[in-house]
């Protein structure tokens, strides 16, 4: 039966015709007293004796019984492996079975894959220290026939090279390897390995090895034993004159051999520098030692109480002054108050007698001017008395000349009717739009709206920049009332504030409200396309948002709405609310507001926006820099992106990256809405209920 579980194997023996008898090994487990089976494997047998590997789909089968064709062909009969055995210096396998514990013949097996793994020996009776001598000598016994591929020779440091195995099964040092400079590696990550009783070290996985460095093998006093004599040849080289004529040719020739150092000696240096480095310093113990000594720790102990009482009387005398000091400083600064208050209240004082003394003036002026005007129309009045009496005259003078005889009529001439002087109505005064705001105002406003609701500088800019694109919406308890504070901020009275409800569907009931002012908002952007007209939508889940909304954002996008019309929205928290779906989702750009936002109070407006346009091509230019820089953005969302970021206005502390940062959540956002992945926004807007 087929088995689908990998385990580890060891070759125990080889025989004839391509056998191999072999046993399972494990944890502390050398395999050579467990139960023995026998497969016919080409790369298993050509491993050779105490090879292991890494087997899968064992599967049990009939006695590997040798065929008739290889009966001829033999690898090996009997008295050859003797031979073989006693000239290579390793046990007689002749016998075969007879070295196999337990009864009876071993079991057939056959293999899906085997691999070859990597063996290691790690000492287990003897120290690193043994081990290294040993190696030195060329007699370190390893117990295996098969190959060593590495040998741990310190604690978690390995020899892959640099070995060989002698004539006699022992391992030794290459004769071209020096024992200064030995080319050592460490394990990266943690091994996937088994260690045996005999010191064996089997991987599972081949090792990740580090980068070879050189390591000295030599112990610690033997390194030192090195140093002094260094020192004795350092003494003997600085003793020596080379100047004087005295000194022989041999003491030259000495002089010079112990001024001078060759590569292998330089290396013996650095170990000696090595080793003295690891030393603790004499000073650093002496402490140490002296705090065991009662007398000196009572003697410390005094010494720390006189330190602690003479800094605390210095840090009393300090702060005393300090206070005093503060305390000079405290009443200099209430008497600058009173003086002002003084001049503050005088300043008033003087500010109502000369609002009383205007208002006199005002009045004064007013009975004046109506005096001026009664005056006038009395003489205007008289004038045309005058005048029309004249005219009757005149007439009454023309009568008599044309009939001669006729008397005089001593009746008194009626005075026509006086002709009413029409007056037009005076034209209505017109009312001028307020003016545009400077930019140190947009920048004053920008930061104060920060900090009524809670949000970053960052994220203030991007729900103004955002809200000529999509929809950015505020998520919080307060986040309606803050939706129509930005509202306020940037339009004044001609921004609309929208509340939702259940009875407005369509972008039609939205209009048709007058109350809020929206359709007047549409007019007003129509009519000055040079400046942004705010419109707050708020509580948008109040509603069923998805009849309307998507119609807003193209209607905008395709300019039957005014591009000017700058759009935010905002989301509660509780009541009764509709969810979102997701074709709605992907036009919004949620923005969390902080926990405990209070409603703000207020009003910071302080003229028209100017509607910022296209941004400038140097400042698309420093945004896509800064946007390639970063991870991975797809091509439409970082044309977007850094389309709003070259139209970012200018601010005291605000960057550039802090903005980007917050516009690219719009892209994680459209991520989540498309994978349907968890988001701790989605709650206000899906699945939320009543």
């Amino acid at each position: 039966m087929a088995r689908s579980d990998n385990k580890i194997i060891r070759v125990r023996h080889v025989q004839g015709y391509g056998v191999a008898i072999v046993a399972e090994v494990g944890d502390d487990d050398d395999g050579l007293s467990g139960k023995a089976q026998e497969t016919k494997n080409g790369k298993i047998y050509f491993g050779g004796e105490d090879s292991f590997w890494l087997v899968t789909g064992e599967k049990r089968e009939t006695h590997l019984a040798p065929k008739s064709e290889d009966l001829h062909v033999p690898i090996f009969n009997t008295a050859t492996s003797a031979l073989v055995g006693r000239i290579k210096g390793i046990p007689d396998f002749s016998k075969g079975m007879q070295k196999l514990g337990g009864k009876g013949k071993p079991d057939a097996v056959s293999f899906a894959t085997a691999t070859r793994l990597t063996v290691g020996y790690c000492p287990r009776d003897i120290s690193h220290g043994d081990l290294v001598e040993r190696l030195r000598a060329g007699r370190l016994d390893v117990p295996s026939q098969g190959t060593v591929d590495a040998i741990e020779v310190r604690p978690k440091t390995w020899m892959i090279s640099g070995f060989t195995r002698q004539p006699n099964g022992s391992y030794g040092l290459s004769p071209q390897v020096p024992i200064r400079a030995v080319q050592s590696v460490i394990i990266e990550g943690k091994p996937d390995w088994i260690q045996l009783a005999s010191g064996l070290a089997v991987f599972r996985s081949p090792p990740k090895w580090s980068s070879a460095t050189a390591t000295d093998l030599r112990s610690d006093e033997e390194i030192l034993r090195s140093a002094q004599e260094w020192l004795t040849r350092a003494a003997t080289a600085a003793s020596e004159t080379a100047g004087s004529a005295s000194v022989s040719l041999v003491d030259l020739l000495k002089a010079r051999i112990a001024g001078t150092v060759g590569k292998d000696e330089r290396e013996d240096l650095e170990s000696a520098v090595r080793v003295i480095s690891n030393r603790t310093s004499l000073l650093e113990v002496m402490p140490l030692l002296l705090k065991r000594d009662p007398e000196w720790e009572k003697n410390l102990r005094d010494f720390e109480r006189a330190e602690r009482k003479r800094i605390s009387e210095e840090v009393r005398l300090k702060l005393k002054f300090e206070t005093e000091e503060g305390g000079r400083q405290l009443e200099d600064l209430r008497a600058q108050i009173a003086e002002a208050e003084t001049r503050l209240a005088s300043a008033a004082h003087r500010q109502v007698l000369l609002k009383n003394e205007t208002e006199k003036h005002e009045a004064l002026l007013e009975e004046k001017i109506l005096e001026a005007a009664r005056r006038l129309e009395t003489g205007y009045s008289e004038q045309s008395q005058i005048l029309r009496e004249e005219v009757d005259r005149l007439r009454a003078e023309v009568d008599g000349l044309a009939h001669p005889t006729a008397k005089p009529s001593t009746a008194e001439i009626p005075h026509s009717p006086a002709v009413p002087v029409e007056r037009r109505p005076a034209p209505a005064p017109t009312v001028e739009a307020p003016p545009i705001a400077t930019e140190e105002e947009r920048q004053r406003i920008v930061g104060e709206l920060a900090k009524d609701s809670g949000l970053s500088l960052a994220e203030v800019v991007a729900v103004l920049l955002h809200s000529t694109e999509d929809v950015p919406v505020l998520l919080g308890e307060r986040a309606a009332g803050v939706a129509a504070h930005f509202a306020n901020a940037v339009g004044g009275s001609s921004a609309a504030i929208v509340f939702c409800d259940p009875t407005r569907i369509s972008l039609s009931d939205l209009l048709r409200d007058e109350l809020s002012g929206f359709s007047k908002a549409v007019q007003t952007a129509m009519a000055n396309p040079d400046v942004l007209v705010p419109v707050a939508f708020c509580g948008i889940t109040n509603g069923p948002c998805e009849y309307w909304l998507p119609q807003l954002v193209e209607m905008r996008r395709l300019g039957r709405i005014p591009r000017n019309t700058a759009v935010v929205a905002s989301a509660g928290t509780d009541g009764m609310r509709v969810s979102v779906p997701k074709t709605v989702l992907r036009h919004l750009f949620p923005i969390r507001m902080p926990e405990g936002t209070k409603s703000p109070v207020g009003n910071r407006f302080a003229g028209r926006w100017p509607m910022s346009g296209k941004g400038s091509d140097e400042g698309f230019q420093e945004a896509l820099d800064l946007l390639m820089g970063g991870k991975d953005i797809a091509l439409d969302v970082l044309r977007a992106t850094a389309k709003m970021l070259s139209r970012m206005p200018v601010a005291p502390g605000l960057m550039m990256a802090d903005v980007a940062a917050v516009l690219l959540r719009q892209n994680e956002w459209n991520e989540v809405v498309d994978s349907s992945a968890e988001d701790p926004n989605l709650r206000f807007f899906q699945n939320i209920g009543g």
